[in-house]
């Protein structure tokens, strides 16, 4: 038996995940945090600015308070890679879509 098959180009956009617009940390991760105060920190990297100090494409996302002054992630975008320290297991609604969440860090992509 032989069968013919193609190859197509990989899309430019994730499938079935619109583009939104970029919103502050804590609206991204309203849900993780309404959930007794569950996420710990996030972390977003940027290749793109991976050379560029003095971030070098790391940029953190603490929603406690005292760490406010420290947090250089502004804005969560479509296409965002992020790692997110949960205190516990949960399920939750990060740019539009629903994620299951591990105790300790996940990563996720916006």
């Amino acid at each position: 038996a032989s069968a013919s098959f193609r190859i197509l180009p990989l899309p430019t956009t994730r499938t079935g995940a619109p583009q939104l617009p970029a919103q502050p940390p804590e609206i991204a991760f309203a849900d993780i945090i309404a959930n007794s105060d569950n996420l710990l920190r996030g972390w977003h990297f940027d290749p793109a600015t991976q050379d560029t100090a003095p971030d070098f494409g790391w940029f953190l996302y603490d929603p406690r308070p005292v760490f406010a002054a420290a947090n250089t992630y502004a804005l969560v975008e479509t296409g965002d890679f992020m790692w997110l320290l949960v205190r516990d297991a949960q399920t939750a609604n990060i740019c539009n879509l629903s994620r299951s969440l591990f105790g300790g860090w996940n990563p996720v992509v916006c």
